[in-house]
């Protein structure tokens, strides 16, 4: 898991050539005078090769260096641009305790517990109820179908790179019921980054929408309706997934759903555990049932 971040931290690469600080929300704010390197690799992400090409074309390198401070959106996405090669930032950058940013971030293990303790407490509650014959809402239910975001509220496909690290828990809203305000763009985004296939299975087919695109919906793998046992945010890309709309109600209301939940947990369970997230298998099928 991930350190909550209340303030920048300074970092520079292990050589001293790239000064930059990395930010609460996970980007970089790397300083002029930095180190850029004019040749490239073949290899390079046609995303870095982007963000290379907006540097040199609008006046922020000359003579190797950066001419003014620019911010990236993660550190691996700077030390690619800046080295024109592709690295991984959380290794290439360190504090200035010569630390390396990937270990600083780390969250003491005592936190991961406590937040552990949370949902564990929460799952054991609705097994107790469930023991005893109370009715128990299921937790999936909790969210909002008519929030739905889909392909067809799609306008722009921008390449999009995916962000793993903790955010701050959304706006809690107090009405009939307790929900937590959700942004619909980073379900959009996680739509365009599954490239409009199903996360479950890339072979479903769906059909076209007015848009041009084929129609997908996000679902969040951990229900939103239980963000207050969490310490981080929900509303993260790590767990958002794309779903042919027959797989998303499969989830909310289909009978047999154990081996697509292993699937889309297996797949997600290291990138939420980056984002400050930690659940086991047991407690997120308990959520569905």
């Amino acid at each position: 898991m991930r350190r909550k971040l209340t303030e920048p931290i300074q970092i520079q690469t292990k050589d001293g050539r790239v000064i930059a600080k990395y930010l609460q929300d996970g980007r970089v704010k790397v300083y002029k005078g930095s180190f850029f390197r004019d040749v490239e690799v073949n290899s390079l992400r046609q995303n870095v090769k982007n963000e290379r090409l907006y540097l040199i074309n609008n006046g922020y390198i000359t003579n190797h260096q950066l001419t003014k401070d620019y911010i990236f959106d993660n550190p691996s996405i700077a030390i690619s641009s800046l080295l024109g090669r592709m690295e991984t930032g959380n290794q290439a950058f360190v504090t200035m305790d010569n630390i390396e940013l990937g270990s600083y971030i780390e969250v003491d293990p005592i936190t991961a517990y406590e937040q552990n303790n949370k949902i564990n407490e929460f799952v054991d509650k609705l097994t107790h109820d469930r023991a005893i014959g109370l009715h128990t809402k299921k937790a999936i239910d909790e969210d909002d179908f008519d929030k739905t975001v889909s392909s067809n509220d799609i306008i722009d496909s921008t390449d999009l790179e995916p962000f793993y690290f903790p955010l701050d828990k959304p706006t809690k809203i107090t009405g009939e019921k307790v929900s937590f305000k959700r942004n619909p763009e980073l379900a959009k985004k996680s739509i365009i980054l599954a490239n409009y296939q199903c996360d479950l299975d890339k072979s479903h087919k769906s059909f076209f929408t007015k848009n041009g695109k084929p129609y997908m919906e996000a679902h969040h793998l951990i229900p939103l309706s239980t963000q207050d046992y969490f310490d981080y945010s929900l509303d993260v890309d790590a767990n958002i997934v794309c779903l042919c709309p027959n797989c998303h109600r499969k989830l909310h209301y289909g009978d047999n759903i154990t081996n697509d939940l292993i699937k889309l947990y297996e797949d997600r369970i290291h990138y939420l555990r980056l984002s400050g997230i930690d659940i086991s298998f047991d407690e997120l099928i308990q959520l569905y049932i």
